[in-house]
């Protein structure tokens, strides 16, 4: 019973030291904002338009090269060819898609901003046809 309550403890110990290390300049969702806007309708005279987020890092850690997304619902085809330099666009299934960080990322240090642009089809109107459920 000592061996299985003194290896309950030394387990409990790593798993707060790992848990510590691991938040100690991780950014939380908070810390992130992200607008969005619609930059133009009828881009290139074809159905579909060009829209930008602009994601702004508001903690005091620099956002990662590597190891994150952004999800986010859309009810429109988005353009993943459209040529990104940070970021890009990925479809992962029907209206859900995401934002990674592309090779040339690297990263975003505290109070900076990068804008990503998209290009998706038909048009946009209003908030309805805004982005939903960045997570």
């Amino acid at each position: 019973m000592k061996n299985y309550t003194l290896s309950l403890l030394v387990c409990a110990s790593i798993l707060h030291q790992a848990k510590a290390q691991t938040n100690k300049h991780a950014i939380q969702p908070k810390d992130i904002s992200i607008q969005w806007k619609v930059i133009e309708n009828n881009y290139q005279g074809k159905s579909g338009y060009l829209s930008a987020f602009i994601i702004t890092n508001n903690s005091k850690n620099t956002l990662p090269a590597k190891g994150w997304s952004i999800y986010f619902n859309l009810p429109r085809i988005i353009d993943t060819d459209f040529a990104y330099k940070d970021l890009k666009f990925d479809r992962i299934n029907g209206d859900l898609s995401r934002i990674i960080p592309a090779s040339d990322f690297q990263g975003l240090k505290p109070g900076e901003s990068v804008t990503i642009q998209m290009k998706a089809s038909d048009w946009t109107l209003n908030s309805a046809d805004a982005p939903s459920g960045l997570y």
